[in-house]
């Protein structure tokens, strides 16, 4: 249900699982192993410390636990008092590694600046928060998707948040989020998928257009999407039986079919070697 690259050693990778806990992997997934002291639990959402990769944060339940010596041992970072709440989203600010930042189904984002020793509030939006994302060009700008609300845009670093729905109202389904990710090249591109299909904004979610999917909008429910870091126009992203990839900014898409029976959750691509990319697979959602 996860998956997570160390920001500084693209092949140690951790995946989250339903109900087993979290595997790791440092030769670039030739083999796996358990992080054993977190038990088997669901973990939701990975975040590795950029400046320090024996640092890992993990989300289960309505708890966020973090780990100082590469996942021997763990604490709890943080507790959420509504026992039905879940930590959906977890990110870890790239410049300044102190900012931790976490989503929960209550609709709340909430901030740690001292690496998980203490938590603030920022907003609550009337949604669950499925995913956090901080602009690679710059730590101010940070976007939250949110499940029936629709994306949510910060330029403050977190402290103050707008909704895009304005933005996005000649896009029917738009408010339906499915994933979010960042090019980092020179001009980011945001890669906005929705139930409506996929969507780009080259000006930080100031303005949208569509991109032209192989197939019609309404059959191609998207569970995760990828951009190369340095390409902008390279897009990945899966369906429940396919995976599609274009190196044309979508003006053309390869396609193929899931090595698995399983649907396509989550992808990710290796910064240091493009030519990688991972694939997560598990039930639908």
């Amino acid at each position: 249900v996860s998956l997570a690259l160390d920001p500084g050693d693209s092949k140690a990778i951790y995946a989250g699982s339903t109900d087993s806990g979290l595997f790791y992997s440092y030769d670039g997934a030739e083999s796996w192993q358990v992080a054993t002291a977190l038990g088997k639990v669901r973990v939701a959402a990975i975040a590795v410390d950029p400046a320090d990769k024996c640092v890992i944060y993990a989300a289960s339940g309505n708890k966020v636990y973090k780990s100082d010596d590469c996942s021997r041992t763990w604490i709890q970072a943080y507790f959420d008092n509504d026992i039905s709440a879940t930590v959906n989203a977890l990110v870890i600010e790239r410049l300044n590694s102190n900012n931790v930042f976490i989503g929960t189904s209550n609709g709340d984002v909430i901030k740690s600046s001292d690496k998980g020793a203490s938590w603030r509030a920022l907003d609550r939006f009337d949604s669950p928060v499925q995913k956090i994302v901080i602009s690679p060009a710059s730590p101010k700008i940070m976007f939250a998707g949110t499940t029936a609300r629709g994306v949510y845009r910060s330029v403050n670093g977190g402290d103050k948040w707008e909704s895009l729905s304005g933005k996005l109202t000649a896009f029917d389904g738009s408010n339906r989020f499915r994933d979010l990710v960042i090019a980092q090249a020179d001009k980011p591109t945001v890669l906005l998928a929705t139930n409506y299909g996929l969507l780009k904004s080259a000006d930080d979610g100031n303005t949208w257009s569509k991109i032209e999917l192989l197939t019609a909008e309404a059959e191609a429910k998207i569970y995760s999407i990828a951009v190369s870091p340095d390409d902008g126009n390279e897009i990945y992203y899966t369906t429940g039986t396919a995976f599609y990839h274009s190196l044309d900014g979508g003006k053309n898409w390869i396609s193929k079919k899931l090595p698995t029976s399983r649907v396509g959750v989550k992808l990710l691509i290796d910064p240091s070697n493009t030519a990688n990319v991972y694939l997560a697979a598990g039930k639908s959602y």
